[in-house]
């Protein structure tokens, strides 16, 4: 149903009076809904001897439509008769509006009041200016319109859809925005929260004048940027009616400059701090007392050599960590050398430290078999290793005999490298020790001394501090001892041979042991301690090996080289003896595993095999079957 809304709002004065003898007003409807009738108040303040009107009134006809004009009672004072003229077309009205003369006399009024009313009906959501394009306020002097000095106020209309009232208010303006450069290409934003009638539904950040996005929240970080670059921000607020705030106080930044790459060439050498290894010794493997070393960009490497030439970065031998201990070949005066390196390859100078090795003496003595004085026949710089120990197994005492040579000759043996008199083997080379000869005083060679042992003594062993016991040897008589002790002790398991090989088992079980007693470092390294320990545990005691599981098949060669995709009667022999031992089977159900195997090479016997080389030292263990592993098959 529609209804007439009559508001009047009268607009303060924006003119000065002494310029306008007269304000002209417009009421404001407000908002109205659509379907509604509006009705417009036109009013005159201050106004004198006016007779006439006419006004220019544009308005926006898709929103609002002229319907009618209505006299009002300022120009009907005095009584006489008035004329009311309109005319609209296109959203432009023209209202004329006279007082008539009475008997000829024309005659205007003074004061306030309302001139007219104008009605419109509300057609669609929107808003619509009601603007006063040209407008005159005629006298009653002269035939002519003498125009009376007026200032005009303009409104609008807003028309929303039915039931529901239109948001015109604009949020308030964003305020404390911050800018700050936090990289080169990045600037993050701020500021404080705008409020709304309705609430703000979101902000529009823009940069360098220009709109750059929107956001909900009250921060912005604006990525991508070019270094070193200023660059300008300003805020509005939006609500969901899409009225606008004003943009706010802007605030600008610059990013950060691009940081300059630069390349440092390390060219400094690492300083050896400290290198100290004791002045005497009377073993073989000499503790390194102190190695320090520092650098600019880090020590990565440490080298000892007896040489003072400077080793290179790519030699082998060079360590992650200072070495703590050194083992040389043989006694005398020895001169060390330590060596640092750095990532970049420099090479410390090298620090000098000198060692006396002097290795204890034991002059052995004969037996005779007529019981006179025994006489030395030499004097060795190196513990005997084969002794006169009593057999806690036997009754009788295992007594070494050694026939003298006749007292008109002096004996003099004539031994391997590495041996002396009553070396089983030899320290340099681990192999063992020849028979020795003896020369005359007279120029005749007279038999060669006799060494026996009675038939009720039990071998025994002793180990050395003259012969180092390290990884990698082979064929060695002091590492088949050691494997047989390390099986007694439960540490080296009876898969495992006792074949004088120091490999990765073995060293495995020389780290269990020294842990078992309390030996430190326990690194698998059989120095002095590990021996002593060893000794007082056996040194009188005979220890039997525990036989090896066969691991060679003695009817079958390995004549060609096996790998992934191989096929033939040579791989089902090569997975039987690789089964034999538990820490290299294949398989523990199926294919491949004991009593399953096959005649195809495959990723499981490739692994096996590789565990095989692991555990032998075979090297690179890559489970290819190649020469060296064809001759440890075939039990070479």
């Amino acid at each position: 149903m529609n209804y007439i809304k009559l508001i009047f709002i009268g607009f303060l004065l924006t003119i000065p009076t002494s310029i306008f003898a007269a304000d002209i007003s417009v009421s404001s409807p407000g908002t109205v809904v659509s379907g509604e009738t509006i009705t417009l108040t036109i009013a005159v303040n201050n106004v004198t001897d006016l007779f006439s009107t006419a006004f220019y009134i544009q308005y926006d006809p898709a929103v609002i439509s002229f319907v009618s004009a209505q006299k009002g009672t300022f120009l009907e004072q005095g009584g006489g008769t008035t004329t009311l003229l309109t005319s609209a077309n296109n959203g432009v009205l023209i209202v004329g509006y006279s007082r008539q003369a009475v008997g000829g006399v024309s005659t205007g009024v003074n004061g306030s009041g309302n001139i007219m009313t104008l009605t419109f009906n509300a057609l669609s959501n929107g808003t619509s200016n009601i603007t006063f394009l040209n407008n005159s306020l005629c006298s009653s002097v002269g035939f002519v319109c003498t125009e009376i000095p007026a200032s005009w106020s303009n409104t609008t209309v807003t028309v929303s859809e039915s039931g529901a009232i239109a948001d015109i208010t604009a949020p308030s303006i964003p305020a404390n925005l911050s800018a700050t450069a936090i990289s080169t290409s990045q600037i993050n934003l701020s500021w404080s929260p705008s409020t709304d009638s309705t609430g703000v539904t979101g902000y529009r950040i823009y940069r360098n004048g220009a709109q750059l996005t929107t956001t909900t929240g009250t921060s912005y970080s604006n990525t991508g940027l070019s270094p070193l670059t200023l660059y300008i921000y300003t805020v509005s607020a939006y609500d969901e009616a899409g009225n606008d705030s004003s943009q706010s106080t802007s605030a600008s930044a610059t990013t950060q400059a691009q940081a300059q790459t630069q390349t440092i060439t390390d060219g400094t050498a690492p300083i050896i701090s400290s290198f100290s290894i004791p002045s005497t010794s009377t073993s073989l493997a000499v503790t390194v007392s102190s190695f320090t070393a520092t650098d600019t960009q880090g020590v990565t490497g440490y080298k000892i050599t007896e040489t003072s030439s400077a080793p290179v970065s790519s030699d082998t031998g060079w360590s992650s960590t200072a070495p703590t201990t050194y083992v040389f070949t043989n006694a005398g005066s020895k001169n060390l050398y330590a060596w640092a390196k750095d990532s970049a390859g420099n090479i410390s100078t090298g620090v000098q430290a000198s060692v006396l090795i002097t290795l204890p003496t034991t002059t052995p003595t004969q037996t005779t078999s007529n019981n006179n004085t025994p006489t030395p026949v030499t004097t060795q710089q190196n513990t005997i290793i084969t002794n006169t120990n009593t057999a806690p197994a036997q009754s009788n005492t295992g007594t070494q005999t050694i026939t003298t040579i006749p007292s008109n000759t002096t004996a003099q043996p004539t031994l391997m490298a590495g041996c002396s008199f009553g070396f089983a083997f030899s320290i340099t080379t681990g192999k063992p020790c020849g028979s020795t000869t003896t020369t005359s005083m007279g120029g005749t060679t007279p038999a060669s001394p006799t060494i026996s042992s009675s038939a009720s003594a039990t071998a025994t062993y002793l180990f050395s501090n003259e012969r180092p016991i390290i990884y990698g040897m082979k064929n060695s008589n002091d590492v088949r001892e050691l494997q047989k002790i390390l099986q007694k002790e439960g540490l080296l398991g009876g898969a495992s041979p006792v074949d004088g090989s120091f490999f990765l088992d073995t060293k495995n079980a020389v780290i269990k042991f020294q842990q078992k007693y309390g030996i430190f470092p326990a690194e698998g390294f059989v120095g002095p301690i590990t021996k002593k320990k060893i000794n007082e545990l056996y040194g009188g005691t005979a220890i039997t090996s525990t036989p090896a599981p066969t691991t060679t098949l003695s009817s079958f060669f390995f004549s060609r080289s096996l790998t992934i995709g191989s096929r033939g009667e040579d791989v089902q022999k090569l997975q039987q003896i690789l089964n034999v031992d538990p820490s290299t089977k294949i398989a523990q159900t199926g294919a491949g595993s004991p009593g399953n195997e096959t005649t195809y090479f495959g990723p499981a016997t490739q692994n096996a095999v590789i565990r095989y080389q692991q555990k032998y030292g075979i090297t690179p263990s890559i489970g290819f079957v190649g020469p060296l592993t064809r001759n440890k098959l075939n039990g070479n």
